[in-house]
C-alpha cells in the first residue's frame, strides 16, 4: 500500500479500556496525533499521547482507510 496520500488517508485510533468493572470511569484521551511517511518507504510513523487518570494499562489498535472513512483496514 502507498501511502503517499497520507493526508486523505484516514487514521482511526481506538483505545480499549482493559480494566474490567470500569464501566462509569472517565474515558481515555487520546490527544496530538499526527502521522508522516517515512521517505522512499511505505512505513508511516504515528505518534499520539494517550491519558487515562483511571488505568495505566490500555491496548491501543489502529485503522486505516484509503476511501475517506467508507471502510478501515
Amino acid at each position: 500500500m502507498n501511502f503517499n496520500y497520507t493526508l486523505q488517508t484516514s487514521l482511526a485510533l481506538v483505545v480499549v479500556m482493559s480494566a474490567p468493572g470500569l464501566l462509569h470511569a472517565a474515558a481515555p484521551v487520546v490527544s496530538n496525533v499526527r502521522s508522516a511517511q517515512r521517505a522512499g518507504t511505505q512505513l508511516v510513523d504515528v505518534d499520539y499521547d494517550l491519558a487515562d487518570a483511571d488505568s495505566a494499562t490500555l491496548t491501543v489498535s489502529m485503522a486505516v482507510s484509503t476511501n475517506g472513512g467508507a471502510s478501515y483496514t
